[in-house]
């Protein structure tokens, strides 16, 4: 016997587009996706980095569609309603539900994120400069390194990346 049923459409667009330079971009953009996105609004080239909030697919013809972002910030409201077809350029930061929460103190000592690029572990304060995690000498005990290989998984071959030492300088993604 049915005890419960809950149904929930959630829409989403796929945005194919080809540049003149023969590049192509194919994204498909969801609701809470977080987006950098150039658009045409009235003839003026707008710029906006926000999340998707609402996508409005009715009917068959993609003019009549809608995406709505928020990309408010600090004291500054700023939320732009389109046509997917006014769409200039789209990049997604991150996919909704594409990342895991990692625990930090609510202070000035926690952390924004954590990841792993090119084999290194990083960390970030502001969610734009990332830092390599800085491991001192004396913080190692000897006869304890492993070889590991690129999952993190001990390497018998002797070949893998092993402990790696680096400042704990700023990388800069843009």
């Amino acid at each position: 016997m049915l005890m419960d049923i809950k149904c929930s459409m959630v829409p989403s667009i796929r945005v194919q587009l080809k540049f003149d330079d023969g590049r192509t971009k194919d994204q498909t953009l969801g609701v809470g996706d977080l987006i950098d996105l150039l658009y045409n609004s009235n003839g003026l080239r707008k710029h906006i980095v926000g999340k998707i909030i609402q996508i409005n697919t009715n009917g068959s013809d993609p003019k009549g569609w809608s995406i709505i972002v928020d990309g408010s910030d600090d004291f500054d409201s700023e939320v732009a309603r389109l046509s997917p077809m006014s769409i200039l350029n789209v990049d997604i930061i991150r996919k909704n539900g594409s990342t895991r929460v990692v625990s930090t103190p609510i202070d000035d000592t926690g952390i924004v994120a954590i990841r792993i690029n090119r084999g290194r572990l990083q960390y970030t304060m502001d969610g734009k400069h990332w830092r390599n995690i800085k491991i001192d000498d004396i913080d190692i005990i000897p006869g304890t390194d492993i070889i590991v290989d690129e999952d993190g998984r001990p390497d018998p071959t002797g070949e893998g990346h092993g402990p790696q030492h680096h400042n704990d300088e700023i990388i800069d993604e843009n």
